[in-house]
């Protein structure tokens, strides 16, 4: 295994990483390593012992040692573990300049056909996991949310972070938040799997919902996870008023359903070309819903 080794004195010289005011890591912080030409980013988890600290060592491992067969551009992979002083403290991963996902979709100043190309390339970060990927083992981004995204403007590229906390070999994972806050799943075990701990097991169903709900919080700019289910479908049901296509609608009314969710990202391009897109947003259809 690869290590990138540190003395003390070394590590209290790196220069720390600001995440913008939004974004948090509870987990750990954020350093800039630079040497000679190369510049990466470091992770070092506040608590780096007992079983949460074995688990991420585990996953950190895995991913690290299944990168190439992997193979996905837009995962920023794990390269080396941290080492200061004789102890693994985190783990090192390429520096990319970027925003964070979460602050371009909330920005009012960022069109609406640009925040779909962008949700589209997430979509398709997710079908190249499921089907296009040659590592064959079971592979969920898990905790899928946009402050786990980030947008590279240079490359008009997106990619995927937080891969620490990803569903691989037999790793725990931490709470799905889209899943963990809705009320509507709880009885959907058959379709949204439920482990011992009563915590969701990612599965290419809970990739899809947590992505679903990522366009629709975008489109009607609210938090849509947290919907009665009865809402939800009157939102649809006003959206097709809209004119936005029965297929698409199909679709994100089939995370509440018995059927397997469907990846939507090939489908979405429909909604920022749609004429009556603006009138998508949430408190316009419940001010039409109130009259």
């Amino acid at each position: 295994m690869k290590t990138l080794n540190l003395n003390k004195s070394q590590f209290q010289k790196l220069k720390r990483f600001k995440l913008e005011k939004q974004i948090y890591n509870t987990e750990g912080a954020l350093y800039i390593f630079k040497k000679v030409n190369k510049t990466k980013l470091l992770k070092i988890f506040f608590n780096n012992e007992g079983q949460y600290f074995g688990n991420k060592l585990l996953t950190i491992k895995c991913l690290i040692d299944k990168k190439e067969e992997i193979n996905i551009s837009n995962l920023v992979m794990p390269e080396k573990l941290v080492v200061v002083n004789n102890n693994v403290v985190g783990f090192s991963m390429p520096l990319i300049k970027s925003e964070n996902f979460l602050l371009l979709l909330e920005n009012y100043d960022v069109p609406i056909n640009k925040k779909i190309e962008l949700l589209k390339q997430v979509g398709s970060i997710l079908n190249k996991i499921q089907f296009q990927t040659p590592y064959s083992e079971p592979l969920y981004l898990s905790d899928i949310h946009p402050a786990n995204f980030i947008y590279n403007n240079e490359e008009n590229k997106v990619y995927a972070v937080d891969l620490d906390s990803c569903k691989i070999a037999n790793n725990k994972t931490k709470d799905i938040y889209y899943l963990e806050t809705n009320p509507n799943v709880a009885k959907m075990t058959f379709k949204y799997e439920v482990g011992k701990d009563s915590k969701f097991i990612p599965n290419k169903n809970s990739e899809i919902f947590c992505y679903t709900m990522m366009i629709l919080n975008t489109l009607a700019q609210e938090k849509m996870f947290k919907l009665p289910i009865e809402e939800y479908y009157s939102y649809l049901t006003y959206l097709r008023s809209l004119n936005f296509s029965y297929e698409l609608l199909d679709n994100f009314a089939n995370i509440y359903t018995g059927n397997n969710n469907s990846n939507p990202y090939q489908l979405i391009d429909e909604i920022s070309k749609n004429p009556n897109y603006q009138r998508a947003l949430f408190n316009v259809y419940k001010y039409n819903k109130s009259k």
